[in-house]
């Protein structure tokens, strides 16, 4: 993940008609990962 690349949202398609738009800031502040919620 390339972090502060200027990017503030990503979507990303669900089905052929939807899109789940992701706050990027929100994403990496809540990221399971970073705060030892889950690992690899």
């Amino acid at each position: 993940m390339i972090i502060n690349a200027g990017i503030e949202k990503v979507f990303a398609r669900v089905d052929k008609d939807k899109y789940l738009e992701i706050v990027v800031k929100d994403w990496v502040e809540n990221d399971e990962l970073l705060n030892g919620q889950t690992e690899y």
